[in-house]
């Protein structure tokens, strides 16, 4: 894999055939499959299941920047001013 630097073998029966490869992360405790994503090609980005999270912070979820914005409004009359920095 030219990106990563990295080499892998897939069995011999498979030499001058097409196959795909899947990028996976799987994450285990133990034996255990805890997590499995697909692979981001975003440098930087948090990556995350809902359902990963306490429940005490899935309201996280809910945040975007028109509830940003809404916040804003409520506090100042002039959001676009502030949010546009």
């Amino acid at each position: 894999m030219g990106e990563d630097k990295n080499y892998y073998s897939s069995p011999h029966r498979y030499i001058g055939l097409a196959v795909e490869m899947h990028y996976n992360l799987e994450f285990f405790y133990g034996q255990e499959r805890i997590a499995l994503y697909k692979r981001s090609f975003k440098a930087g980005h948090y990556i995350s299941e809902d359902d990963h999270m306490p429940s005490s912070h899935q309201y996280i979820n809910e945040w975007s920047p028109v509830f940003f914005q809404s916040l804003v409004q409520r506090v100042d009359r002039t959001p676009k001013n502030i949010l546009a920095g």
